[in-house]
């Protein structure tokens, strides 16, 4: 929220509103923005940084945004930023980072990694990641040599169910003759399995905190721009 308590912010509204009418909402919604960028660019991956062991930087740019403030009513007027689903329906990662502003459930987490595929502090390591983004091929009965070669050629983890648990797999080697099929467990698998999460990390929460210190510098810019637009 906007506000205007200082008496340099006061006095600036004052001109902004004798000048011109678009004056002030031209203002305050270019702020609102600004401040919905900043989160967006800078406060939420220095945030997200600070509550999480990144392994990934790009994703927390990927998946977050923000909307622009728009209309000329200052009272209804407000800008957005935060965590946003990806395109890809299939995808919900970032819907979950998001539920863990608040701590609580998270739901549907199918996969969680072996301790093999954790490093020193707790971040997936990079051939889990690379395999978890592929389709796996799915072995809950019938030939499981087929498809262990399967995975194999097509380098796609091999998830391993039956009742609706088992183990993802990496097929990492095959004789045909005895038969063997050597792997490595990726991850253990349970259908739309809920995780209760018992700490928040409020990361878009700090970030906007952090980007809302800067709204009085953001409004005397967009002020003077508009001072200089009309006068």
């Amino acid at each position: 929220m906007l506000q205007f308590t200082s008496n340099k912010l006061i006095n600036f509204s004052h001109t902004l509103s004798k000048i011109h009418k678009a004056a002030l909402p031209n203002a305050v919604r270019f702020t609102l923005t600004d401040a919905a960028k900043d989160i967006k660019f800078k406060t939420l991956q220095k945030s997200s940084e600070q509550q999480f062991d990144v392994s990934k930087p790009s994703f927390f740019k990927k998946f977050s945004g923000y909307k622009a403030a728009s209309g000329y009513n200052i009272n209804n007027m407000r800008a957005t930023a935060g965590m946003i689903k990806a395109q890809d329906s299939k995808s919900v990662a970032s819907t979950k980072i998001a539920a863990q502003q608040t701590a609580g459930i998270v739901k549907d987490r199918s996969y969680i990694a072996a301790e093999k595929q954790r490093g020193k502090k707790g971040t997936l390591k990079k051939s889990y990641l690379d395999m978890i983004k592929k389709a796996p091929i799915v072995y809950d009965g019938g030939n499981y040599i087929k498809s262990a070669i399967e995975a194999k050629q097509k380098n796609r983890p091999l998830l391993v169910r039956k009742n609706g648990k088992g183990v993802l797999t990496k097929v990492k080697r095959i004789n045909k003759k005895n038969p063997i099929v050597k792997t490595e467990i990726l991850a253990g698998y349970e259908k739309d399995r809920d995780i209760n999460l018992k700490t928040k990390r409020p990361f878009v929460i700090n970030a906007a905190i952090e980007s809302g210190r800067k709204l009085d510098s953001f409004f005397i810019k967009n002020a003077e721009r508009q001072i200089n637009r009309y006068k």
